[in-house]
């Protein structure tokens, strides 16, 4: 029997991951390089990311496909096969979100280091100790540095959890293509993080094309955008694991000091 738990675990699984990998990235950053303003490192550091992720983006793919194929079977039915290019199809559309989120933090934050700095320079600070309260900032994790590796943290989960949705949308979308009467139930998860609309919206069932209309999960519109981590089953699946009565838990993940733990 497959469960909505089994299908988050394993897409938490690439995130912790992910998130593992990008660590390191944003405590190997050059602060002196943003300070000076050297584009061809900014895109770099953008481009460090995107790699950072894209291995573990392509498994999630798989949880998502694996999870669309058992929910089907749970239902009684065979499911359609996703081909590699539906899944390069869903990978490719994340991508393109999840890059466009990295390439507007890392801008920020650059921007947000020459506005600082030319702020320093105004007031008669030396170079040397500019780029040495920048190190710091770095080093100790502080309000500049901490706010821009948290984004950085956001988007990843994110784009991990994107992938295998948009895998589990493709599969969904094609396995009733020509059944427009099938009921989907939104089912939300229900931690501190889970927004209003997306609380208000679980255990609704609506047909496709409705929700189509109204807005499917990290459609944008909910209260949390493009975060949304809620999913829509078919409304004869049962999970026999959990009580879909109410919204879910589900794992999540923080960035202190450099070090990853979960809530």
């Amino acid at each position: 029997m497959a469960t909505l738990r089994k299908y988050w675990h394993d897409v938490d699984k690439a995130t912790e991951q992910a998130l593992l990998d990008v660590i390191k990235i944003a405590f190997a950053i050059n602060m002196s390089k943003f300070y000076e303003g050297d584009d061809f490192y900014v895109q770099r550091i953008k481009s460090m990311y995107v790699r950072g992720i894209e291995y573990n983006m392509k498994e999630s793919l798989q949880y998502g496909k694996n999870f669309f194929e058992s929910v089907i079977r749970d239902t009684g039915n065979i499911p359609v096969k996703l081909s590699k290019r539906d899944l390069q199809l869903a990978y490719n559309r994340s991508m393109i979100i999840t890059r466009g989120y990295i390439n507007l933090v890392v801008d920020e934050f650059a921007a947000e280091v020459r506005v600082m700095a030319n702020n320093m320079r105004a007031l008669d600070m030396k170079k040397e100790s500019i780029i040495t309260y920048f190190s710091g900032e770095q080093r100790e994790n502080r309000p500049l540095f901490s706010r821009f590796n948290n984004r950085i943290r956001k988007i990843i989960d994110d784009g991990v959890d994107r992938a295998a949705a948009f895998a589990y949308h493709e599969g969904m979308k094609r396995q009733y293509a020509s059944q427009p009467n099938v009921q989907f139930t939104w089912v939300a998860v229900g931690d501190k993080r889970t927004c209003p609309d997306c609380r208000a919206r679980h255990g609704k069932s609506n047909l496709y094309n409705e929700w189509r209309t109204i807005g499917f999960p990290r459609a944008g519109f909910t209260f949390c955008l493009l975060s949304c981590r809620c999913i829509l089953v078919p409304e004869e699946y049962v999970d026999d694991e959990l009580d879909l009565s109410k919204p879910l838990v589900r794992k999540t993940f923080k960035i202190r000091g450099g070090k990853l733990y979960q809530d």
